[in-house]
């Protein structure tokens, strides 16, 4: 047995609740080990004192409502799961600690905004420069058919430019 091992179950060796096999290990162990020997006999000491003390009774209920202290206490302590959103907002218009977060304010505000606004323009740009009632998958779906068909069937060299040429130019108008 290693030191490790002894000193992580030191107190099955004091409350003699080990089974006699590993009891001969720990015997062994102090045997050798002044440290350990030392760490044995303080702990023994101290589980003798603490045996020595008056016994006192407990009021009826008492190990319940400690229970139950104890579980509100943790419920209390647990903080609260916040998503994305409510974290970023909180930082934009949470109270500040200790000053810091006043200078981030609007420069998160402005960057937010930008984002919303350039997100937008961008789908709407993207939108407007399709012809009406064409959607973008329908286009790049035709797209990718027109490619495998000008690979799998090649007329002639002068199709296949042909075609090539038509879809970089499609593809520039988008």
């Amino acid at each position: 047995m290693n030191c490790k091992d002894f000193l992580n179950n030191i107190g099955d060796y004091v409350n003699q609740t080990c089974d006699p096999g590993a009891t001969s290990e720990f015997d062994s162990h102090v045997g050798k080990c002044a440290s350990c020997a030392m760490e044995y006999r303080q702990l023994k000491a101290t589980a003798q004192l603490v045996q020595s003390l008056d016994k006192k009774v407990t009021p009826i209920g008492f190990e319940a409502r400690l229970k139950a202290r104890i579980a509100a206490r943790q419920e209390s302590a647990q903080p609260e799961r916040l998503t994305f959103l409510q974290r970023v907002v909180g930082l934009i218009l949470g109270p500040p600690a200790h000053g810091h977060r006043t200078a981030l304010r609007p420069v998160l505000a402005g960057f937010l905004l930008c984002m919303i606004l350039g997100g937008s323009f961008m789908v709407n740009r993207h939108n407007a420069s399709l012809p009406s009632g064409m959607d973008w998958a329908y286009v790049q779906t035709i797209r990718q058919q027109q490619d495998s068909f000008a690979v799998s069937n090649p007329l002639s060299d002068e199709s296949a430019v042909m075609l090539n040429e038509h879809n970089q130019l499609a593809s520039s108008e988008f």
